[in-house]
């Protein structure tokens, strides 16, 4: 089954609180895990994630805390994914820089699982933040998908 993991659900909560955030002053890692009933802990790990991957940047001191490091319209859901679980793919042998799997030559399902997987990535790198905050939902020809396989 594919799903988000629990890192996944807390960046997309954090980023989107961020984006809603009008205050001059960043948003505090336990002020947000309070508020929204979240490990603090846990979210100060994905935080770290996502400051990494500079779709986050940090504030310290008293007042300190997180902002979004771009606009939320240019923060896609495939970058947020990557950056705290790493790269998108249905199975591991379609992920970017996979070892080469020993049933390539004879996989029944690897062409279209990889049509399934592009797929799935095109849209995640279509949908941004704001698509998220406005549930805005981006329309992907199927002309445009090729798969990478």
């Amino acid at each position: 089954m594919l799903t988000l993991t629990r890192q996944s659900d807390y960046a997309v909560q954090f980023l989107s609180a961020l984006a809603k955030n009008k205050s001059r002053h960043p948003l505090s890692i336990k002020s947000f895990a309070d508020e929204a009933r979240l490990s603090a802990l846990f979210l100060q790990h994905v935080a770290r994630k996502l400051r990494a991957a500079e779709i986050v940047t940090s504030v310290k001191g008293t007042k300190g805390g997180y902002r979004l490091a771009k606009q939320s319209k240019d923060i896609t859901l495939q970058k947020i994914l990557e950056a705290v679980d790493g790269p998108v793919a249905i199975v591991p042998c379609l992920q970017m820089n996979a070892p080469k799997c020993r049933h390539e030559s004879f996989c029944a399902t690897r062409r279209s699982i990889g049509f399934v997987n592009s797929r799935i990535n095109q849209y995640l790198n279509a949908l941004t933040l704001t698509d998220l905050l406005m549930a805005r939902v981006p329309e992907i020809s199927a002309k445009k998908i090729t798969a990478v396989i």
